[in-house]
């Protein structure tokens, strides 16, 4: 830190605060009238799983501060910021709510309705009755609440109805839960057109139709059904055998996450107190972790909406533009091999990286095949290739990050298979997590020796490649070859490499930026031009914030596409009037 800057603190704004200041961006391309009204309401969707996951982490670890007894320091208070998360969640509530419904007018508009169990038409009861007794009553498991036996266990990510069943006149009440099997029948019911207008029900609406039918068993003249969700702690503990593996480790503390402390307790807030207080007692949910909220929870199921072949309600589909170098060479080796090639997803087409890979396993040249991967979609064409090149005889090596956050089922699941397939797995490291995602191909013609790579900002995934916004560098450079094979040297071996032209983390990122804006201050207190532009996910670390902040006082002009978490206060008098910080939240993410 420059000599006069030593001993200034600079102001930095919440991480929390900020995320949430970002998530509600999302919400505002779901008010926004300009987009296609399905896309709005899959925004909500979005809007809403985003929070899931905020509970289950950011949350969860400062409610496990706040209940921490120690005197080390924060530099928050988190009583005091847990309150202000939740004030700020209030006010965004009343937005989303009314939101959801000018959605709903638009999507009447367009005929199509969204409607509630009251609402239902003789022609709808009539086929809802073939359709529960033929489909859905199978997957209808009621749990009768008894205070003898004991209280089952509420999945997060799921939604349950809370019922109430009574008699008129008699004290005698009953409750119940029933989870609604969203997992196997989807949430939205589409139900016969009347005269060209479309109705939809939640699953929900169908199961508080049918409660008297799935209740007969028992005698009561009123039975209430009000919607409640847990979100629980998502951290994984691991234990400290030295002698488990990590898959063993993993897996035991996914185990313990579906039984993690609750964060956070949505119910419909018509639920009845005597209801409500049965509940939170028998699983010992404290009142200060209640969301009272509307009838209907997880509206990220709404980003799997129907869209009824309408194209006027959603996104028009681009048209993928093709690489000229690939199209006209023979094999994707022969146009990397004259020229590195960039890409641009979702813009241009995730197959040419699918066909890079699919070139190495078939080629006889080819011999080896090293890949890191993050987050693979559930039905991984790439997993697939990999393991058809280690039935041709390549030596594949794959290093598997196991905790990316939620998809660590699916990470131990293709893990497992391709090792049972012949492919060499490495695990996780301890204290780090990869997300490098890199391909290193080794061929060989003759005596020589030549490496071929793909560089990628975004996770090798066919999935999520049409809609986040990343680039993908193919190259046979030799200074990026090498020092790609030295990451994997390191992932496989542990030795460390000081490397000159790739920037890897923890080894050199942070440096290589700190010296990056001290030259552009340099430049500024010399009387040149000095200016930086930098994009990225999120700025939380202090140093660079504090030596943009330089930057700025010293004249440099700095400009930064932050889409997520900025700590950085931009537009202060005196200390970043010279930075300006923008959050783009569109169509792709």
């Amino acid at each position: 830190m420059n000599k006069n800057n030593i001993n200034i603190i600079y102001p930095k704004s919440n991480r929390e605060m900020s995320w949430l200041a970002f998530n509600e961006r999302v919400l505002q391309e779901a008010m926004d009238k300009s987009n296609p009204t399905l896309e709005r309401l899959r925004f909500l969707g979005i809007y809403s799983n985003n929070l899931d996951e905020f509970f289950r982490v950011r949350v969860s670890t400062i409610n496990r501060l706040a209940q921490e007894k120690s005197n080390f320091k924060l530099g928050f208070n988190p009583k005091k910021l847990l309150a202000e998360i939740y004030n700020k969640l209030r006010e965004d509530e009343v937005i989303f709510t009314q939101t959801y419904r000018d959605i709903k007018e638009e999507l009447v508009k367009k005929k199509i309705h969204i409607i509630g169990e009251e609402h239902l038409e003789e022609t709808h009861k009539i086929w809802l009755n073939k359709y529960f007794n033929s489909t859905l009553r199978q997957g209808i498991v009621p749990i009768i609440l008894d205070s003898k036996l004991r209280f089952p266990i509420l999945k997060d990510k799921s939604i349950y109805l809370a019922v109430k069943m009574s008699k008129l006149g008699i004290k005698n009440i009953r409750y119940s839960l029933i989870e609604i099997p969203t997992e196997y029948f989807g949430r939205f019911v589409q139900l016969p057109e009347i005269k060209g207008e479309k109705y939809v029900i939640m699953l929900d609406d169908v199961i508080r139709h049918f409660l008297h039918d799935i209740y007969k068993v028992f005698d009561f003249d009123q039975i209430e059904a009000y919607t409640i969700k847990v979100t629980r702690d998502a951290e994984l503990d691991f234990e400290s055998d030295l002698y488990s593996s990590m898959i063993e480790k993993l897996s035991s503390s996914l185990k313990l996450r579906k039984k993690g402390r609750p964060v956070r307790f949505i119910v419909d807030k018509h639920i009845p107190e005597d209801l409500l207080f049965y509940i939170l007692s028998k699983m010992r949910i404290s009142s200060n972790n209640v969301v009272k909220s509307g009838r209907y929870h997880n509206f990220k199921d709404f980003m799997s909406f129907p869209n009824f072949g309408m194209n006027d309600i959603i996104y028009n589909k681009p048209e993928l533009v093709e690489n000229s170098r690939f199209e006209k060479e023979k094999t994707i080796f022969k146009a990397i091999e004259k020229r590195d090639v960039l890409l641009i997803y979702p813009f241009n087409s995730f197959d040419y990286l699918l066909n890079f890979l699919r070139e190495a396993s078939i080629d006889t040249k080819v011999s080896e095949i090293k890949m890191s991967l993050y987050r693979l979609s559930k039905k991984s064409q790439i997993a697939n290739i990999l393991i058809n090149a280690a039935k041709n005889g390549k030596k594949v090596t794959v290093f598997m990050e196991l905790t990316a956050r939620f998809d660590e089922e699916n990470n131990i699941y293709w893990a497992e298979l391709m090792k049972d397939e012949g492919v060499n797995v490495i695990y996780g490291i301890e204290n780090l997590k990869v997300h490098s995602k890199i391909i290193y191909i080794t061929k060989r013609e003759g005596k020589l020796v030549k490496h071929y790579c793909n560089i990628s900002t975004g996770n090798f995934n066919e999935s999520t490649a049409s809609i986040y916004s990343d680039f993908s560098l193919f190259t046979s450079d030799s200074r990026l070859t090498y020092e790609v094979g030295k990451v994997f040297t390191f992932l496989e071996k542990k030795q460390v490499y000081r490397f000159k032209n790739l920037l890897v983390s923890p080894f050199n990122v942070r440096s290589s930026i700190l010296n990056l804006i001290k030259n552009e201050i340099n430049h500024a207190k010399a009387g040149k031009d000095a200016e930086i532009l930098m994009k990225m996910n999120s700025l939380v670390d202090d140093e660079i914030i504090d030596r943009l902040y330089e930057a700025s006082r010293a004249g440099v002009k700095v400009r930064l596409i932050v889409r997520g978490i900025c700590c950085l206060i931009p537009g202060m008098a005196e200390i970043s009037e010279n930075i300006e910080a923008r959050s783009i939240v569109d169509r792709y993410l």
